[in-house]
């Protein structure tokens, strides 16, 4: 009886088989399709570094872009630090301003153009060593002051002469008369041997330094002679 019920014909045997085939292959289809997602999908470290170098560059190109924005923010500002910066040292300042060196302070000194404090200075003291500034030119011989710079201010100048302090030859120690720029100690040798052993020695400064000094030299520090002293008593 039982074998009855439970017997298949062949033909029932091959679709039976053939649905059991089909039931196994999507069993296995299934899983090895689980496991192939699950194996591409865990496995981000490729995908993470190629992102971690996109972001990198990102940033890279960000800074950069922040970097020149800024450069452009305060190049600038710097150039007008710059411009302070020369103005502070006077390059460039106000035309149409005349001074007269052989009596102005360093304060009025540095309304020229191109001359700062440590010019200034140096004018005041060469200025004080002269006794007075006989001519524009002379400004060139203070330390420093070149050609360029003369021209810039030559024309912003002017010099009064009678503001020169002069010279009696026939009563100046050797150390007033050495402290002059213009004459070394062998000139002051020979004017106070001169001036000691002189038939006069009250005699006109000029006609003592023009038998023992140079025309050159003479020509320059003629301008500092007291001409009208009166002979000492």
């Amino acid at each position: 009886m039982l074998k009855d019920h439970f017997s298949f014909s062949r033909s029932e045997r091959n679709g039976i088989i053939i649905l059991l085939s089909l039931i196994l292959i999507l069993i296995v289809t299934y899983n090895l399709m689980y496991v192939f997602e699950d194996d591409e999908s865990s496995d981000f470290s490729q995908f993470e570094k190629e992102t971690g170098e996109y972001e990198r560059g990102l940033m890279t190109n960000r800074q950069q872009v922040m970097k020149v924005n800024t450069e452009k923010k305060y190049s600038g500002k710097r150039k007008k630090t710059r411009k302070k910066d020369i103005g502070s040292k006077n390059i460039y300042k106000q035309e149409n301003i005349i001074i007269e060196i052989n009596s102005s302070d360093t304060s009025e000194l540095k309304k020229l153009k191109g001359i700062g404090s440590v010019y200034s200075k140096r004018i005041v003291k060469y200025r004080d060593l002269l006794g007075g500034f006989y001519k524009k030119e002379q400004l060139m011989d203070v330390y420093g002051i070149d050609n360029e710079l003369y021209s810039r201010i030559e024309k912003s100048i002017t010099i009064d002469t009678a503001l020169i302090r002069k010279i009696r030859i026939d009563t100046a120690s050797f150390s007033d008369l050495l402290r002059h720029p213009y004459l070394d100690i062998e000139d002051v040798k020979a004017i106070v041997n001169a001036r000691d052993s002189a038939d006069s020695p009250h005699a006109p400064a000029g006609l003592i330094l023009q038998d023992i000094l140079p025309d050159k030299k003479y020509q320059k520090i003629k301008y500092y002679l007291e001409k009208n002293y009166q002979p000492v008593n």
